[in-house]
């Protein structure tokens, strides 16, 4: 035998292959991804923002030395957990020929493909097609798993909009009602759960420590006729395997906490409970692998309503009835709409933290997930949806790679992130392609 003993010269001769490397070199990250499922958020808030204060100033695409503005100043702590995606748009509503009318895109915007045009009282609406993005990774999910929900819809206000209620969809007048009453959503979800052993979770790590457990003896065997160098080569194997089954019994996260949540009255000053209820709910549902795929939509398609009485005196109303967020949108007052826009980005980064809170192995519930943080629109004033102001979380069990500002070619459609979006998820699609085949291919650099 050779006198450096290598690893792969040792599975060889035991006849097992290079099957057990992963496991003997996965001692300093096994954690973050093995025998985690990965899961999608998508979180939809409406009326752009005001971009100087969003993007992150600075040149290259390492995202540590930059300055976040006003608006994402709160995301500073968890910049190695976020990717900006500077460049992408709706395509498949520019395309189309809809015009500037931003809230109309609210429908379609995951669908990727053009949807059917038609008028309300005077008011350009588009009808989807398609399904979105959410459902077609949900619905891959559910060929490869049994999950209780295939997906979890939640919204925390609606205004009392006609058309603007529902971003999601299963297909043509097909629409994915949301939860709004966190109480309902969470009595329906974790009825029974509480206290129990998350069964996917348990099932892949008693699979893991049973290959381990043989693979050791096996190994331990085998060592009994090699020479006196070959044996400290080898027990240097050895004691990753023990170490690796060190890690698999001290798991944490494995644990279902079901959560029961008082009423919440539906009134704009309890808007920001609504929103860190919901939060909790997805956190736990993933926790319990009750589901693998969650949308909140945090207003409807315009935002009627949503006044912000904690954030002060944010002036008169302008055009509607009160100074809510859609007048806002319209008649900015740019120190009043980045105060409002910075405190939906605060909401996403309590997402950000109670996701990393969560212990998973070597990592958190974070590193097997990716969580998109999505504006329908890139101005409220001017109703745009080009150079979207868009942002992921997370690394969906190392897919996808933060810690960067990516700036995508121009008119890049929206369709090249969702195929990113079901790679990373394990459900690939055909030809790279999804919504309309003419924007197929996946947004380069997601990955690094």
């Amino acid at each position: 035998m050779s006198p450096t003993l290598s690893r792969r010269a040792v599975l060889r001769k035991l006849g097992i292959g290079a099957g057990l490397l992963p496991l003997l070199n996965a001692v300093p990250s096994f954690g973050a991804t093995a025998g985690f499922p990965k899961r999608l958020v998508i979180v939809v808030w409406t009326n752009g923002v005001i971009e100087p204060s969003f993007w992150p100033q600075g040149t290259g695409t390492d995202l540590a030395p930059m300055v976040l503005p006003k608006i994402t100043a709160s995301l500073e702590p968890y910049k190695q957990d976020v990717l900006f995606i500077n460049g992408l748009e709706f395509r498949n509503c520019i395309d189309v020929g809809i015009g500037t009318y931003g809230h109309e895109t609210y429908a379609t915007a995951f669908t990727g493909t053009r949807g059917m045009k038609y008028s309300v009282n005077g008011e350009p609406m588009s009808k989807p097609l398609t399904p979105t993005i959410d459902q077609v990774i949900a619905d891959g999910i559910a060929k490869q798993v049994t999950l209780p929900m295939r997906s979890l819809h939640l919204a925390a206000w609606r205004g009392g909009n006609r058309n603007g209620d529902c971003c999601f969809h299963r297909g043509v007048d097909q629409p994915v009602a949301p939860d709004l009453s966190p109480t309902a959503a969470a009595g329906k979800l974790f009825a029974g759960v509480s206290g129990t052993v998350n069964p996917a979770i348990a099932q892949a790590l008693a699979q893991r420590k049973s290959l381990l457990d043989f693979n050791g003896r096996d190994v331990a065997n085998f060592g009994q006729s090699l020479g006196v160098d070959d044996r400290h080569t080898l027990a240097a194997h050895l004691d990753s395997v023990r170490e690796l089954e060190r890690q698999i019994g001290g798991l944490s996260g494995t644990k279902c906490s079901g959560i029961a949540i008082p009423e919440i009255p539906h009134l704009i000053a309890n808007y920001p409970q609504f929103i860190a209820a919901h939060t909790d709910i997805i956190v736990n549902a993933f926790k319990c692998d009750l589901t693998r795929v969650a949308t909140l939509q945090v207003s409807d398609y315009n935002g009627d309503g949503v006044v912000f009485p904690w954030l002060g005196d944010l002036g008169k109303a302008l055009v509607f009835p009160q100074r809510d967020h859609h007048d806002l949108a319209h008649n900015p007052g740019t120190d009043q709409k980045i105060r409002a826009d910075a405190w939906f980005v605060e909401q996403f980064t309590a997402m950000i933290k109670k996701f990393k809170a969560v212990p998973e192995g070597g990592g958190t519930m974070l590193d097997n997930t990716a969580i998109l943080f999505a504006n329908h629109m890139t101005s409220g004033e001017r109703h745009d949806y080009n150079n979207l102001p868009w942002i992921l979380a997370g690394r969906a069990g190392g897919y996808f790679k933060p810690g960067r500002y990516l700036r995508a070619p121009t008119h890049t459609p929206t369709n090249k992130l969702y195929v990113g979006l079901a790679e990373s998820m394990g459900v690939p699609q055909p030809n790279q392609s999804f919504g309309n085949p003419e924007y197929a291919g996946i947004l380069p650099g997601l990955s690094g």
